[in-house]
């Protein structure tokens, strides 16, 4: 669960979100300044659509520990609107291939802050093991359920003691549109970060 401070802080901003700011879809979560979080907005992905993007102010670790909101496109995300478990699924397969690209990139940085011989030993260990799960990625998984926001979740855990990559699948329905959001980090405290900014998360019109 998020840390109560955390949460209060993302209370507090609520009051203070600028209605003018609707346009922008960092405008539908709160991220307060205090968390080391920024909101940024990124488009021409591969993914069509805007997308909001919570990442570490720093950036070093801006591909490793990172939230991602969009709305979705019925007519290439039925499953979305007709069978959410399951499209939960395939979205955590995607996004899992993703991250293993990602993570192999920073493993293999010669100016990574993760210098130790042996840290980057275990990174490259964790990208190895996660490109090998394919489908069998979803064994690491809980099943998909709602939570107290009303968002269908999933959420799965890989690796052991020392380096443990959280990843969480969110969908969100305001009326007829759906909204995805994606979580992925290495870092405990980070979680309880990226989970206290979903739970704040409103769709903006």
């Amino acid at each position: 669960m998020p840390s109560l401070a955390f949460s209060f802080l993302v209370l507090a901003s609520l009051f203070g979100a600028s209605a003018e700011a609707r346009s922008d879809p960092c405008a539908g979560m709160l991220v307060p300044a205090e968390s080391g979080l920024r909101c940024e907005v990124a488009t021409g992905d591969a993914a069509p659509g805007t997308i909001a993007r919570i990442v570490p102010q720093a950036g070093q670790f801006a591909d490793l520990s990172r939230m991602t909101v969009r709305e979705l496109d019925r007519r290439r995300d039925e499953l979305a609107w007709t069978r959410p478990g399951r499209w939960l699924e395939s979205r955590m397969e995607v996004d899992l291939g993703a991250y293993v690209e990602a993570l192999s990139r920073f493993a293999r940085d010669p100016d990574s802050p993760l210098a130790s011989d042996g840290v980057r030993r275990a990174i490259q260990a964790l990208a190895l093991g996660l490109g090998r799960l394919g489908r069998l990625a979803l064994a690491a998984c809980d099943r998909p359920t709602r939570n107290h926001a009303g968002h269908h979740l999933l959420r799965c855990r890989y690796g052991g003691e020392g380096f443990a990559l959280h990843m969480q699948v969110r969908l969100v329905a305001a009326g007829d549109r759906r909204y995805a959001i994606n979580i992925r980090t290495l870092s405990d405290r980070r979680l309880r970060h990226f989970e206290a900014i979903a739970n704040s998360f409103r769709p903006t019109s």
